[in-house]
C-alpha cells in the first residue's frame, strides 16, 4: 500500500500464478493463429444455415 490521498495498491502474481501463464499461453496462441479460419468457418456455417448476423 502506498501513502497517497486515496489508498492505492500494487498487485503481482505469485510464483504459482506466474507458472500458470505458460499453459495459458497455449490457447491464446492458438486463437491468434486460428482467428481468421474460425471467422471464416462461422461465416460459412451462417451462410448454410441462413442465420447470418441480424
Amino acid at each position: 500500500m502506498y501513502p497517497t490521498s486515496l489508498p492505492s495498491f500494487e498487485y503481482r502474481l505469485a510464483e504459482l500464478g506466474r507458472s500458470f501463464l505458460v499453459p495459458l499461453d497455449m490457447p491464446v496462441d492458438w486463437a491468434e493463429v486460428s482467428h481468421r479460419r474460425v471467422r471464416e468457418a462461422r461465416r460459412l456455417y451462417d451462410d448454410v444455415e441462413g442465420s447470418g448476423p441480424a
